[in-house]
């Protein structure tokens, strides 16, 4: 759709079938919400709508006008793939918060259709990016090749010569001769993950590390997040640190990769929702280890422990909201097993 100035209805409804059929491969179709059918809905009374996808906040609206977008598909991305110019003019892509397919799978595809593009990241995640073999693989261990392909489609490489390695701390000219976006290796949640920090919004792009948030059940019980530990770099101890590190910055916003936008005045308080999540995570890869739990029994611990610790401050989360969350209680389950596995 990227390469399109319009957007078909019968795309859209295919497109949300097999989103439909991917969620409910994990027993999360609540995750999808109904943007995309509301966006089918739009696109057949504008059917010669662009549509415009805002991906950090879960909304899809179509365009109001013919103008020329700045760039084709006109789509903002939460994890900080910032694009400037057309398509031949594009010369920069920010897209190494981590180096996992479901945040830079597409890299090779961006520099692919922006051949004057560059691609920065971590040193780590440099590597797959411009060798995704191993990444890949792992991956298709999880979802088998038939759903890895449905899922990612192909994953292709990005040339060597127009990856950038960001060291930490590394700064970076946005847009070229322009204020700095900062950079910083931020470990605990993946060794090869990083945090971008824009000076003149205040605005800290995450990732991973600050948790997943949804805004749906934001909405209804306050701002609550999910440390995430999954697969398969978690270190409880780094983790909370970079938690620490990101509340001493002060930024007047987190947009997290998954998903919306975090406000300054939530921060301190979405911190200690973490710090205490993380604890709770090392204590239970101990009990893991000696009790050797099912992914199942783990599953269960994390989901039973989350329900009693926001119980405790008055939120209760309802069977709606436990079944948007039950892929990620259980990817950090699969993620906590397999960190005791290694006897960390």
């Amino acid at each position: 759709l990227l390469r399109q100035r319009t957007v078909e209805v019968a795309q859209l409804a295919s497109l949300h079938q097999q989103l439909v059929e991917v969620f409910e491969r994990f027993g999360a179709c609540e995750q999808l919400g109904d943007a995309w059918p509301r966006a089918v809905r739009q696109a057949e009374r504008q059917p010669q709508a662009a549509l415009r996808v805002q991906l950090c906040d879960e909304r899809a609206v179509p365009g109001a006008s013919e103008r020329e977008p700045e760039v084709e598909g006109d789509c903002r991305f939460s994890d900080a793939s910032l694009l400037t110019g057309d398509r031949d003019g594009v010369h920069e892509i920010l897209r190494g918060l981590a180096g996992m397919v479901d945040h830079a799978g597409g890299a090779g595809l961006f520099l692919k259709e922006f051949p004057r593009a560059k691609l920065y990241a971590h040193p780590r995640a440099a590597k797959h990016a411009i060798d995704p073999s191993r990444l890949v693989a792992s991956a298709t261990q999880v979802y088998g090749s038939e759903f890895m392909k449905k899922l990612y489609g192909e994953i292709l490489p990005c040339d060597e010569a127009r990856v950038v390695v960001l060291q930490d701390g590394d700064a970076i000219a946005w847009p070229p001769g322009g204020r700095n976006l900062e950079t910083r290796h931020t470990r605990g949640h993946a060794n090869h993950h990083l945090c971008v920090f824009e000076p003149e919004t205040r605005t800290l792009f995450t990732g991973d590390s600050f948790g997943v948030s949804y805004p749906s059940i934001n909405q209804k019980r306050g701002q609550i997040v999910v440390a995430s530990t999954s697969p398969t770099d978690f270190d409880g101890e780094a983790a909370i640190a970079t938690v620490d590190w990101i509340e001493s910055v002060k930024p007047a916003a987190v947009g997290p990769t998954h998903c919306g936008l975090i406000a300054g005045s939530e921060v301190p308080k979405v911190a200690r929702q973490l710090r205490d999540q993380l604890r709770f995570s090392v204590e239970l890869v101990k009990r893991i280890q000696r009790e050797s739990l099912t992914e199942e029994q783990t599953t269960e611990h994390i989901r039973d422990w989350m329900l009693h610790y926001y119980g405790n401050q008055g939120i209760h989360l309802d069977s709606a909201d436990l079944r948007l969350l039950h892929l990620d209680f259980k990817v950090n389950a699969q993620g906590l097993r397999f960190t005791a596995s290694r006897g960390s």
